[in-house]
C-alpha cells in the first residue's frame, strides 16, 4: 500500500490540508509522484481536481512550492496548463559549460512571473559555494554578468600574453569556446565598450 497521499484525491488533499494548520508552506516533491495523474499530457478532471486545491490552499493563505521534472526535450513534462494556477514558474537549467566537481551552480528562468518584471525577471546563475569558515553561500549573477566577466577576463589575459589588445573575432571564438555558447563579436565590442576598453 502507498502511504504517499495523491493530491488528486479528497482523502489526500484532506490529509495534506490536516497536516498544514500549523505551517503556512507546502513544499510538493515532486508533482509526478505527489499528484498522481493517469495521463500528464492531458488536461484532465484529475488535473481540475488538483488545480481546485491549490486555489483552496492559496486562498487559506498557503504559499506551494511544486517540483516537476522535465522531460527528454527540456521542458516540462506534462501539460502546460499545469503552469494555469501559478503565479510563478522557473526553470532551472545546466550551464552549457558546466563540469560536475563545481557542485551546485545552475541559470535560473522565469518561464511564468505574475509579479517579477523588470530587472528581476532576467536570468541568472546561482551558484553554491564554501566561505572560509566553512558555511556555504550563494553567488549569483545575471547572465549577462556572466558574460561581460568572460569576456574582460579573455581581454585581459590575451592582452597580457600579446602585448595588445586582441581582436573582436579572436576573443569572441575564446569566450565561445569557454561558455559553451556562441557569442558574436558585436556582443563583444559592446562589452568592451561599456568597460571603456575601446
Amino acid at each position: 500500500m502507498d502511504i504517499r497521499p495523491s493530491l488528486v484525491t479528497e482523502e489526500g488533499q484532506n490529509a495534506v490540508q490536516e497536516l498544514m494548520k500549523d505551517f503556512d508552506v507546502l513544499f510538493v516533491d515532486n508533482l509526478s509522484c505527489l499528484a498522481r495523474i493517469s495521463d500528464e499530457n492531458a488536461n484532465s478532471a484529475e488535473w481540475g481536481k488538483m488545480q481546485e486545491f491549490l486555489l483552496k490552499l492559496r486562498r487559506l493563505g498557503k504559499t506551494v512550492f511544486i517540483i516537476h521534472h522535465a522531460g527528454k526535450s527540456g521542458e516540462m513534462r506534462g501539460s502546460s496548463a499545469k503552469e494555469d494556477v501559478l503565479d510563478e514558474s522557473i526553470k532551472l537549467k545546466i550551464p552549457k559549460n558546466y563540469d560536475p566537481s563545481e557542485g551546485a551552480r545552475f541559470e535560473v528562468h522565469y518561464s511564468k512571473g505574475r509579479h517579477v518584471h523588470g530587472e528581476s525577471a532576467k536570468p541568472f546563475e546561482a551558484k553554491l559555494h564554501t566561505l572560509l569558515n566553512g558555511g556555504l553561500d550563494w553567488k549569483i549573477e545575471t547572465l549577462e554578468d556572466v558574460v561581460e566577466q568572460a569576456v574582460l577576463k579573455a581581454y585581459d589575459d590575451e592582452k597580457a600574453a600579446e602585448g595588445k589588445p586582441p581582436s573582436l573575432r579572436g576573443l569572441a571564438t575564446i569566450v565561445s569556446g569557454e561558455l559553451g555558447e556562441e557569442i558574436c563579436h558585436s556582443k563583444v565590442r559592446r562589452v568592451l565598450k561599456k568597460a571603456g576598453r575601446m
